[in-house]
């Protein structure tokens, strides 16, 4: 609990100095405890998109029964900026995205950066799927790779990646705050 409120205390303190500017944002999620991991996906992954698409990689997994899951996209490269989604059962890829409560990525970050933590609860048991995207207009060039990790709260079946460098069928972005679990 004590390097919880260090870590929440020196981003707060980041934030005040002037650090973080208008086109940076700074979402402080909390990190699931250990004894909460129950499951864990790990994967390097990467875009080719093709001229003036913003694309994204899907992949996909079920769980049982309501569960709280934590993402994480690291070692970003390409002057890439990550857009990410993830779609509840029965919705199609441009559906209701669980991120932003809308039909656009999340997109909070700018070139190389990591994805902030993004923990979020999933109520309803079912197949799911995750988005990974690249912006094509806010990144630079055409191809970029990148590190996921997942974690539920509870054992899932990983389906593994369903689509590779597809065109992105959001309506736009935005980064709305999130609510954070347990605060």
């Amino acid at each position: 609990m004590q390097v919880r409120f260090s870590i929440l205390t020196f981003l707060w303190l980041v934030c005040l100095s002037g650090a973080v500017n208008a086109h940076n944002k700074v979402v402080v999620v909390p990190l699931m405890e250990d004894d909460q991991r129950s499951s864990f996906i790990g994967m390097a992954g990467a875009w080719d998109c093709a001229l003036g698409e913003s694309c994204r990689d899907v992949y996909e997994f079920t769980i049982d029964k309501p569960a709280s899951v934590m993402l994480d996209v690291r070692a970003v490269t390409g002057s890439s900026v990550v857009l990410t989604a993830i779609y509840p059962p029965g919705q199609g890829l441009g559906g209701t995205n669980l991120l932003t409560g809308s039909t656009t990525d999340r997109e909070c970050t700018g070139q190389n950066a990591p994805f902030q933590l993004i923990h979020v609860n999933l109520t309803t048991p079912g197949r799911y799927k995750l988005a990974v995207g690249r912006d094509w207009g806010s990144s630079a060039g055409f191809a970029g790779t990148y590190q996921l990790r997942v974690y539920t709260s509870v054992p899932h079946t990983f389906h593994g990646q369903t689509v590779n460098d597809v065109d992105s069928l959001a309506s736009g972005t935005a980064c709305p705050p999130l609510l954070i679990p347990g605060v």
